[in-house]
């Protein structure tokens, strides 16, 4: 098998050891740059120490906040929220505060549907993203009568690369790992009339992800709800083989 993962995952070193101990291949190189912007909100404290709830979109935008890490600390008020296990766990390691998430479908769609996001009403509600990072958070909690205010500490930057760095093969499956769509694109882009050259299994966490793209029978995706767990990329890509098998 030949692996390629697309996206930062912070099981990379567990998943490396799982695909080389199944006689595979694996490339890590993700295809986006995280850049850190200033936080210039002069009133960023203030409102940290006033919101009911912290909302972060992503593990980025806890390693970008550090700004507001102590007023989140000494606010014993606010409930602090992820969209995934990761983040919730960056949180609690930089912040040294409890961090709850969904127990599965990490997403926004999967926080939204948590117990703490029912009763939201005239709720103060602050979200840490990525400058142009998914809005549906914000927007479905204004619908629900939350005050909602957003705040971007990082933007998204496409890396420079050749093509021949990624170690596809024209032989093989490739089994391609993103979890962005933004890192999806960048490698479309780049491939651009060279995709149907290669056989590609997407594997992704959504198929909101994928959904520009043209499946066929050299392009495939597979959707990988537990993305905590490097055993369940793995079996994604042998019960796939399997069916190649049997076919």
């Amino acid at each position: 098998m030949n692996v390629i993962v697309l996206s930062e995952i912070t099981l990379i070193k567990e998943l490396t050891e799982e695909i080389k101990s199944a006689s595979g291949k694996i490339t890590y190189f993700p295809l986006i740059e995280i850049l850190p912007l200033p936080i210039v909100d002069e009133y960023i404290l203030e409102d940290v120490n006033k919101v009911d709830k912290i909302i972060f979109q992503s593990k980025n935008s806890v390693r970008h906040s550090q700004k507001v890490w102590d007023s989140i600390a000494k606010n014993k008020n606010l409930t602090c929220l992820a969209v995934g296990k990761f983040t919730a766990n960056e949180v609690e390691k930089n912040i040294g505060t409890p961090c709850g998430y969904p127990s599965n479908n990490y997403s926004s769609e999967g926080l939204l549907s948590i117990s703490e996001m029912d009763a939201v009403s005239e709720n103060n509600i602050l979200i840490i993203k990525g400058k142009n990072g998914r809005n549906l958070i914000k927007d479905e909690l204004v619908k629900r009568g939350a005050v909602v205010k957003s705040l971007d500490v990082y933007e998204r930057k496409r890396r420079s690369f050749n093509i021949s760095e990624l170690n596809l093969d024209k032989d093989q499956v490739n089994y391609i790992v993103v979890l962005s769509k933004s890192s999806l694109d960048s490698f479309l882009d780049s491939l651009g009339n060279e995709l149907d050259q290669y056989k590609l299994v997407f594997l992704v966490p959504e198929k909101r992800i994928t959904k520009s793209l043209r499946v066929s029978d050299s392009i495939q995706v597979i959707v990988v709800e537990e993305i905590d767990s490097e055993i369940s990329y793995l079996g994604a890509i042998k019960k796939h083989q399997k069916l190649l098998t049997v076919g």
